[in-house]
């Protein structure tokens, strides 16, 4: 974010996963500092579901939230069948490392700042950073009017079609690549198709910097 801070014109804003409600807070008090947007597989506002956690979610919440084995749980993630074998064994090793000294006895991961897939309401949603999550599902429209491109993975059991529309329903103008083959990692389960689509976002980034 120093980066960001410092940077004197608007730039390009790439939003995934946690990045999503991080950039989005920032972003929501700085909106000068957007010039554009891509969103992949996130989340920055309250769950479209409500407050119920999805039955699929439920186990894997649980233990993220009252076990010490919830870090590791990325290591049981399957990479994407489509991916090359170098990609895969480079993620599996990524996972082995990060996980190979589990802590013992686990301990609950309770540090999470806030948790996107909560509502007004539900006892967790007490937490500090809750106030500053739903906010930025409130300051979101300030930047219907910027070029907006969205990627999505139809495979990603969390942020799933209903995340997607939430999103569409808040940018109706922004153009909007699907991939119902791929998951929750966008840009290695499709390879260089979705990276098309973000050249010419770069490309229109170039071309407005040249104009100035």
């Amino acid at each position: 974010m120093v980066c960001i801070h410092q940077a004197s014109l608007p730039s390009l804003w790439t939003v995934h996963d946690w990045g999503g409600p991080i950039a989005m807070a920032w972003a929501a008090r700085h909106p000068e500092r957007a010039a554009r947007l891509v969103v992949c597989n996130t989340a920055a506002c309250p769950n479209p579901y409500g407050q119920q956690v999805r039955p699929v979610l439920r186990l894997p919440f649980w233990v993220l939230r009252e076990t010490g084995w919830g870090s590791g749980c990325s290591c049981g993630t399957t990479p994407s069948r489509g991916w090359r074998p170098s990609r895969r064994w480079a993620y599996g090793r990524r996972c082995r490392v990060g996980c190979a000294r589990p802590s013992w006895p686990p301990r609950p991961a309770r540090a999470l700042p806030c948790d996107p897939t909560l509502r007004a309401g539900h006892p967790a949603a007490a937490r500090p950073a809750w106030p500053v999550l739903h906010a930025t599902g409130e300051a979101l429209a300030r930047f219907v009017r910027l070029p907006i491109l969205i990627g999505w993975g139809l495979r990603d059991p969390v942020f799933d079609r209903a995340f997607l529309r939430e999103w569409q329903r808040r940018f109706p103008a922004a153009r909007t690549h699907v991939y119902p083959d791929a998951g929750h990692y966008l840009l290695e389960d499709t390879d260089d198709r979705f990276l098309i689509a973000l050249r010419d976002v770069l490309r229109d980034v170039l071309r407005d910097v040249l104009r100035e």
